[in-house]
């Protein structure tokens, strides 16, 4: 936990909008989403890097957008490195490619992050491919960071949510349970969408419908502005992450950046029901998505109100900032785009694929 300055290795997508900077050392953490537009920061982003002794191999640092794939909970590579490369498509657009082969479940991640000019919002291009013949569970959450103060409030298009049920002893989570938005039965009465007015570590899941053309959800301040995302199908799970504003809850923010300086809420996005459920990819299968990350303005009375009478102008404002016919129409493009082949390597990654390859040349 040192506080000596440390040099990362980083890629960069810009055009008028938006200036993204990516982590390709790190998981491929999207580490800042800066909207010039409006002058402000859209993520999370975290005054320090903070490794700390978390999630599967113990490794794991807050901020950003991470991008977890095959085991249950943040991923095998979130502190490890992709493979990075510039790809130039036929229509001239250049966009940046990061891939691995994740050993677990024997599937492929591709990620393409496009940023042409003119456009508003980041759009990644997520490919899984299952190498394996048969069957096989396919977990992926989008973990987004955003910066919490006392007046953010966060919207899905669904009034229902999976919320976590409190510990009954220690040690023992008792589950799930279903509920209407915004007064989860655990909250006492509080209103579960304003993230700081939550006692303690919890989270809550959005059962969007799986029909829904183009679910999102989005992270708003009091005066109306803040971030969204919106993806296609089947990325249809919602969520909300807080630490709780409880003395262990901000004792966790202020140790994973610095003191006074680490108050953030993850709304993430999801294949399954919740982070406890996975979903299925067929042998030899590939599933697809497109999600798109930008700023969210609204007027400040349509993020007021009671939850429910406050949604439709919300959804409003997002179906006019982005609208869903434009989002299937960029999934198509982009899914053809992710059949090129890879240009320029800027960073490779680490041994498993080549490792993969070679056993199966043996085999």
């Amino acid at each position: 936990r040192s506080d000596a300055p440390v040099t990362v290795e980083t890629a960069v997508l810009e055009n008028d909008h938006l200036k993204a900077v990516l982590l390709p050392g790190l998981g491929g953490r999207l580490w800042s989403l800066y909207s010039k537009a409006e002058g402000r920061e859209l993520l999370f982003r975290n005054p320090a890097l903070r490794i700390a002794n978390l999630a599967i191999r113990g490794a794991w640092f807050s901020g950003g957008i991470e991008w977890n794939l095959g085991h249950t909970g943040h991923h095998v590579f979130t502190c490890a490195p992709l493979y990075c490369c510039r790809v130039t498509a036929p229509d001239g657009e250049e966009f940046l490619r990061m891939y691995q082969y994740e050993a677990i479940e024997g599937q492929v991640l591709q990620l393409d992050f496009h940023l042409p000019d003119g456009a508003a919002q980041l759009a990644v291009q997520v490919r899984i491919e299952n190498t394996r013949p048969g069957e096989s569970p396919l977990y992926w959450w989008t973990n987004t960071a955003v910066p919490l103060t006392g007046h953010t409030r966060v919207f899905s298009a669904s009034g229902q949510v999976l919320h976590q049920l409190q510990m009954t002893e220690y040690g023992k989570n008792p589950g799930f349970g279903r509920c209407e938005m915004p007064c989860p039965p655990t909250m006492h009465g509080a209103d579960a969408s304003y993230p700081w007015r939550i006692p303690f570590s919890t989270e809550y899941f959005f059962q969007n419908e799986r029909t829904e053309p183009a679910p999102w959800e989005v992270a708003a301040e009091e005066d109306g502005r803040g971030f969204f995302e919106r993806s296609t199908q089947p990325l249809y799970a919602r969520k909300m992450f807080c630490w709780g504003i409880g003395q262990g809850g901000r004792h966790w923010c202020d140790y994973l950046a610095q003191p006074g300086q680490g108050d953030y809420i993850e709304i993430q996005a999801g294949l399954a029901p919740s982070q406890l459920h996975t979903a299925r990819i067929a042998g030899r299968g590939v599933v697809q998505f497109v999600q798109l990350f930008g700023a969210f303005t609204a007027p400040a009375a349509a993020v007021a109100g009671e939850w429910n009478e406050a949604l439709p102008g919300v959804e409003a404002a997002v179906e006019s900032l982005l609208p869903a016919a434009r989002v299937n129409a960029l999934a198509a493009l982009y899914a053809e785009k992710a059949l090129l082949p890879g240009g320029e390597l800027l960073c490779t990654g680490d041994e498993r694929g080549g490792l993969e390859r070679l056993r199966r040349q043996a085999a």
